[in-house]
């Protein structure tokens, strides 16, 4: 982004910027050109890997780590932010605990629960990803990728994994 808002300087009166923000100002004439510019730059620079969204995952753990203890100990390495991520963590060979429902903007609302490892269902939402249902219905099993959080609703605190990713396995490879 920054590299692109470079490349159109001469364009603006003040621009500035750091990986996770910029900013700029620029003459109302100017709108037009910079708009045509930036685009035109952002096409030339872009690759296809680019607009694949990526998970950078920090772990592999079972559900039956995630307890009350777990997430306390994962809070006191906060705060989170830019150069201090909340971790992402996947979970393997997972299913649902009784029926996934989508709820609101297209939200996918579930409990899972992973094979053999003897726990209780956890709550888990993965926001904007409501299409994954049917997928979900048909797959017994999957991987997620998952931020640890907690969910206050109707004055109850509850531990909840927000989903960033859903894996299906195909049916040549199966699930590892």
């Amino acid at each position: 982004m920054y590299n692109a808002i470079d490349a159109c300087s001469e364009l603006l009166e003040h621009f500035g910027g750091h990986m996770y923000a910029a900013g700029l100002s620029l003459k109302p004439e100017n709108l037009e050109a910079f708009k045509q510019k930036f685009t035109r730059v952002v096409e030339e620079s872009i690759t296809d890997d680019m607009l694949v969204p990526q998970v950078e995952v920090h772990g592999e753990i079972g559900l039956n780590h995630i307890q009350g203890k777990f997430f306390r100990i994962l809070k006191q390495f906060g705060p989170f932010g830019p150069g201090n991520v909340n971790p992402v963590f996947v979970s393997r060979c997972c299913t649902t605990h009784g029926y996934p429902r989508v709820v609101g903007n297209k939200h996918l609302k579930f409990k899972v629960t992973q094979a053999g490892a003897g726990i209780p269902e956890l709550p888990a939402i993965a926001f904007q990803q409501g299409n994954q249902i049917q997928n979900m219905l048909e797959n017994k099993y999957f991987d997620i990728a998952y931020q640890l959080e907690e969910n206050s609703w109707n004055g109850s605190t509850s531990l909840q994994l927000n989903v960033k990713d859903i894996r299906f396995p195909n049916k040549e490879e199966g699930l590892r």
